[in-house]
């Protein structure tokens, strides 16, 4: 996705600086998802949500590993050097923040509290929030259902939103499906 996100970022582009800053991101989250592997056994992984969740990874309250800080940590590491300066403060004092601190701040965000993290720090935490959350859908064999009725627009995995409609080609042309913000995970908008 980056070397698209790089492909785009043309000179005549008026957004050439965005999406050359979107693809040191995504290259980044790219790094530290081959860097820092999730070394969790599924029934562990389940095991900290409770049964009544209508999602197994609910984003709202399953119990978080540290290894979510440790691919933040990982992400700030590959990014620093290749930031623009006016970020570089941003991803240091992200980096001096306490454990207890990004708990808080992750808790904030997934509980959808926006105002209570500064913007620019905010991105970076989601950004390691999701790499944690891909690894561990990653994790669910076969395949979710959206739920129908009022709920039909969460993600069947971790609950959160969607952030873009992708209509797929191929075998299943036509078809449109939603992709989570969180997960990354696609699912079909159910009927109903």
């Amino acid at each position: 996705m980056f070397v698209n996100l790089k492909t785009l970022a043309t000179e005549s582009n008026p957004f050439s600086s965005y999406l050359n800053f979107a693809a040191e991101i995504a290259q980044a989250q790219q790094k530290a998802l081959y860097d820092n592997p999730l070394e969790m056994e599924l029934e562990e992984l389940l095991g900290h949500s409770p049964q009544e969740n209508r999602v197994p990874l609910d984003c709202k309250t399953l119990r978080r590993t540290q290894h979510w800080q440790n691919i933040l940590r990982s992400l700030i590491a590959e990014l620093l050097p290749t930031v623009p300066e006016h970020v570089k403060p941003t991803l240091e004092n992200l980096a001096k923040n306490s454990a207890q601190e990004l708990e808080e701040m992750a808790n904030a965000l997934l509980n959808n509290e926006f105002s209570k993290v500064s913007a620019d720090q905010a991105l970076f935490v989601w950004v390691a929030l999701s790499v944690y959350w891909t690894q561990m859908a990653s994790l669910i064999p076969g395949k979710a259902r959206a739920e129908y009725g009022e709920h039909r627009q969460f993600c069947p995995v971790c609950g959160s939103m969607p952030v873009a409609s992708v209509v797929q080609i191929g075998t299943h042309q036509g078809l449109r499906y939603l992709h989570c913000n969180l997960c990354e995970s696609e699912f079909a908008r159910s009927a109903g």
